[in-house]
């Protein structure tokens, strides 16, 4: 993802993109990927496409918020139990 983002920075769109879907494959659970993803394809004018990864990044935030929550409270119920 750090290539996607030099290259972004550098102006070079078509290779950040290529970076960017790229590490989205090797990490689909990546929601900073999508994040990112979403705002390159928003920038080159893929409207449908900055959507979908939109919907993703979206999804995997809700989901890291609920995992997150379980852990809080499995430690609440743990110190409880003491």
């Amino acid at each position: 993802m750090a290539l996607g983002d030099v290259s972004a920075q550098r102006g070079q769109l078509q290779t950040a993109l290529n970076e960017l879907e790229r590490s989205v494959e090797l990490d689909a659970q990546s929601s900073a990927g999508f994040y990112k993803l979403a705002q390159l394809y928003r920038k080159l004018g893929q409207k449908e496409k900055a959507q979908q990864a939109t919907e993703r990044f979206q999804q995997l935030k809700a989901e890291q918020r609920a995992d997150l929550d379980r852990a809080q409270i499995q430690r609440f119920l743990e110190r409880a139990k003491r």
